[in-house]
């Protein structure tokens, strides 16, 4: 397995994203912070280190720790707001992989997204944004072509968000079995600015891990999108 990433500041003024790579734990996070320039740099630093941190103190690793490892990080976010009052609202976005043996979990909340390549097809397994275009999209009020520059493209319907009381999050988590895929990318929604999420599977299904295609596609996103772009890329 082969694994590459980066996270890059972009055209904005702070970098909000934050990324952990655990391949011991098999543990593989990209969080998008919202919440000005300090409250989402804090927000996703703070999940996805929590996530980590939590999900490594449990003896298993599988969905119910997974989730738990959420649930416990979610709460102790909230509760920081007892110390910084002023955070509150503060807010990340979070996608992520579990990868133990054959047994894959994918896990997330907001508009990052995770990408899983079929291994003996040309499709992919693609997340459900939890957000208002994309409600939009299957009620049908707009296409999916529509959503790249509608002008509520960037309203998430689901995150981690800090607020007293500490109300659920319910990520989507789903399982899969490692044979079936080629690779996986993780990633923040600033990579979309550059490329689709179709043109991102053809570009790596085309070129893998190739360390100059690699440099390549990075150029391409830190060119082009004015958003933090995070991404981590699994290759099996």
């Amino acid at each position: 397995m082969k694994v590459l990433s980066f996270s890059e500041i972009g055209k904005r003024p702070a970098q909000q994203d934050f990324i952990v790579i655990d391949e011991t734990a098999g543990l593989y996070i990209v969080c998008d912070g919202v919440g000005g320039r300090y409250g989402g740099s804090y927000a996703s630093k703070f999940v996805a280190n929590g996530i980590k941190d939590h999900f490594n103190s449990f003896p298993e690793a599988n969905k119910e720790t997974l989730a738990q490892a959420m649930e416990i990080t979610h709460k102790a976010f909230c509760e920081s707001l007892n110390q910084n009052p002023e955070l509150h609202g503060m807010a990340t976005t979070c996608a992520m992989m579990l990868i133990r043996g054959d047994q894959m979990w994918s896990a997330h909340a907001g508009d990052s997204k995770v990408l899983l390549k079929f291994k003996d097809q040309n499709t992919f397994f693609e997340t459900k944004d939890h957000s208002l275009v994309q409600e939009m999209v299957d009620s049908g009020l707009i296409t999916e072509a529509q959503r790249a520059t509608h002008p509520m493209r960037n309203r998430i319907t689901k995150a981690f968000t800090a607020e007293l009381p500490v109300q659920a999050v319910e990520p989507t988590i789903d399982f899969f079995d490692r044979s079936e895929f080629s690779f996986i990318c993780i990633l923040s929604d600033g990579i979309l600015e550059t490329y689709s999420t179709q043109e991102i599977v053809d570009h790596f299904t085309r070129y893998g891990s190739d360390a100059e295609r690699w440099e390549e596609f990075k150029a391409n996103c830190m060119e082009q999108s004015r958003d933090n772009m995070s991404l981590i890329y699994i290759e099996f």
